[in-house]
């Protein structure tokens, strides 16, 4: 809302901004980066339905990570923090526990936050378990992000999806890389991905 003037704008609202931000803050990184924002509304009862559709067709494409990135509908105050002397939002991770990789799902949360409060203190808004499984029976990596919330600005969250998105290389075992000469990420360590000679391939899903 302070940054668009409204709180949703059908079809190219501003966590889409905040999606092409992580988009490109990952290829930056090195990794390879399939951001879909096909629309999904309306926000009703059939909305992962829908984007399960789009997440099923894109893992045709062996993603190692699935992110679904979300905002929330808090008061402001809930995500405002500063992280290394900037305004940002916090990033919290959303796992359902009516999957059946439910238990993976929460150790891939785990690993999150922990690199997150190592690298980024003060960025991780917590773990939430819900009821729903969001999709995330698809794959044991597969993460929905709450990336602030609609009364935060979209500054704010741009620069917490950023930081977000440096914690993953630790996450998921490969070598950082100098983002100023945009070097390909290193493979992921071979115990850790039986795809090791593979380039990571990170799916948005807004």
């Amino acid at each position: 809302v302070p940054s668009d003037g409204t709180e949703s704008v059908n079809g190219k609202g501003g966590i889409y901004d905040v999606g092409q931000a992580l988009s490109k803050h990952l290829q930056q990184l090195g990794f390879n980066v399939q951001y879909n924002h096909n629309n999904h509304n309306p926000h009703d009862i059939n909305a992962y339905n829908r984007s399960r559709k789009t997440a099923t067709s894109l893992l045709k494409q062996s993603p190692d990570v699935i992110l679904d990135v979300h905002r929330d509908a808090v008061p402001a105050e809930q995500y405002s923090t500063q992280v290394k002397g900037q305004e940002v939002t916090k990033v919290k991770l959303v796992v359902g526990k009516q999957n059946p990789n439910m238990k993976t799902n929460l150790e891939f949360a785990k690993r999150i936050k922990a690199a997150m409060d190592k690298k980024t203190p003060g960025l991780s808004n917590g773990i939430f378990i819900g009821k729903g499984d969001y999709n995330q029976d698809l794959s044991p990596r597969a993460m929905l992000i709450e990336v602030g919330a609609h009364t935060n600005k979209k500054s704010d969250a741009a620069q917490g999806v950023m930081l977000f998105a440096d914690t993953l290389p630790a996450v998921l075992g490969i070598n950082t890389v100098n983002t100023n000469n945009a070097t390909p990420a290193a493979k992921p360590l071979a115990y850790q991905n039986q795809g090791a000679g593979t380039t990571i391939l990170i799916i948005l899903v807004v």
